[in-house]
């Protein structure tokens, strides 16, 4: 199984230092932090989706390839 998490560093700043900020400022209480882990594990999830949602350089080449084929007026 592969870990998709983001390859991009500042992806993490700009996720976790305002959602830091907001506990050590506000009133760190269980609703805070279960709201702020559920941001977290909804920024991961819609990621993970990107990346295996995102076609793969074969099926882009195929895909154009069967296009230029196609007869005309089938598309």
């Amino acid at each position: 199984m592969r870990i998709m998490l983001p390859r991009e560093h500042g992806v993490y700043g700009q996720m976790l230092f305002p959602l830091a900020t907001a506990l050590l400022v506000g009133r760190p209480t269980v609703p805070a932090f279960a709201l702020v882990a559920a941001g977290v594990f909804a920024f991961l999830a819609h990621e993970s989706l990107l990346v295996v949602s995102r076609p793969t350089f074969k099926t882009r080449v195929f895909t154009a390839a069967a296009r230029r084929q196609a007869p005309a007026g089938t598309q």
